[in-house]
């Protein structure tokens, strides 16, 4: 788990590969406006976001929805969805990372699981 910038008003950039058995929930607490970008290739749950006080917004990311991700625009009492239908251009060392061990991942599933590897190199 990454941990929280020691300056909550410090930008931070969270890069992270989420497993989980059942569905999930993503609780909010912003003290303010912010923008959350989530990308997802392959989902082995669904992944809802929320804040207080607003039913779970399920996200529609993965195949067959058209969309690689999503910019979450959080406010404190309730959150906007604009779905990504393809990557931003990679501008910034830490995109160009995530996309970089993404492929690494998809080299070494090659062999067993050639459906997921291929989704992740598409």
């Amino acid at each position: 788990m990454s941990s929280i910038p020691p300056d909550p008003k410090t930008p931070a950039e969270w890069l992270k590969v989420l497993t989980a058995d059942t569905p999930i929930n993503l609780k909010i607490v912003p003290d303010t406006i912010c923008w959350i970008y989530i990308y997802a290739s392959i989902l082995d749950q669904p992944i809802s976001v929320s804040v207080d006080g607003q039913e779970p917004l399920l996200l529609e990311l993965g195949p067959g929805t058209g969309n690689v991700g999503v910019k979450l625009i959080v406010f404190p009492d309730k959150i906007d969805l604009e779905y990504l239908e393809c990557y931003m251009r990679a501008v910034d060392e830490e995109l160009h990372a995530s996309l970089n061990t993404q492929l690494c991942i998809a080299r070494a599933l090659q062999w067993n699981d050639t459906a997921i590897a291929s989704s992740l190199c598409s």
